[in-house]
């Protein structure tokens, strides 16, 4: 699912547009330091790595020009 597909739905879940960029703002917030949160819990880059695509992808710079 892209960004672009899911801000194409939210007048369906009567979202508007203001209020789904805060709500993309939110998570991007929540995930910006993910890294940091692992390693500050005592995770290895090595235990880090299965975790890359999940938060680091091309959708993030979607969310980054929208917010």
């Amino acid at each position: 699912m892209t960004i672009d597909a899911l801000m194409s739905v939210i007048a369906y879940f009567r979202i508007t547009a203001t209020r789904a960029k805060e709500i993309l703002s939110g998570v991007m917030h929540a995930v910006n330091g993910w890294r940091k949160t692992g390693q500050s819990i005592g995770m290895s880059e090595e235990e880090l790595e299965p975790f890359v695509d999940a938060f680091e992808h091309g959708e993030r710079a979607a969310a980054k020009r929208l917010i």
